[in-house]
């Protein structure tokens, strides 16, 4: 239940269609929990619109906090009554090869639930698992290794120098950050 699990539902409820869209944690939980303090995205307000939005919340030529482009997500998703699912972690997909049905099995609440599908889309983000080069083992165990995903402040880091490697907008914006 991010922006792209979002946009599809609403063009789904446009054309009628009913669908589920099933999120393992919360509406926009990435944005709330997998981003640091002074993360913005690298594309202001009027970018980042919603389907059947003008412009998204806020002023156009801003670069919103990941906290501000969350909350707009959960709002989206209220103000269109998307059906979204929250806390269901989708744990295996199998197809029916004879009836081309989906079979899709998701634990929600200490429960698990079966429901049928013709058609299934994984919109599941970049950020879902951490990914850690198998380099990295051979650092000294002493030494902190953060994935972007668990950074959140300079002052949670210990005393010292500080590489960041990557130099996409998350390593960008962390070395941003600590400079």
């Amino acid at each position: 239940a991010g922006h792209a699990g979002l946009s599809l539902s609403y063009h789904l409820a446009g054309f009628g269609l009913k669908h589920l869209v099933l999120e393992r944690t919360s509406i926009a939980a990435s944005w709330r929990h997998q981003r640091w303090d002074s993360f913005r995205l690298n594309t202001p307000n009027h970018l980042n619109k919603l389907p059947g939005e003008a412009v998204n919340t806020g002023e156009p030529n801003i670069f919103p906090t990941a906290m501000e482009f969350a909350d707009n997500l959960k709002h989206y998703a209220g103000r269109y009554q998307l059906p979204v699912i929250e806390n269901s972690l989708v744990t295996s997909i199998s197809k029916d090869p004879d009836t081309g049905i989906f079979k899709i099995i998701a634990n929600e609440k200490k429960h698990q639930e079966i429901y049928f599908a013709k058609q299934v889309v994984v919109a599941s983000g970049s950020q879902n698992e951490i990914k850690i080069p198998e380099l990295s083992s051979s650092i000294r165990q002493d030494v902190l290794q953060l994935h972007a995903s668990q950074f959140r402040s300079a002052v949670d880091l210990p005393a010292g120098a500080v590489l960041v490697v990557g130099s996409a907008q998350s390593g960008c914006q962390i070395a941003e950050d600590l400079a």
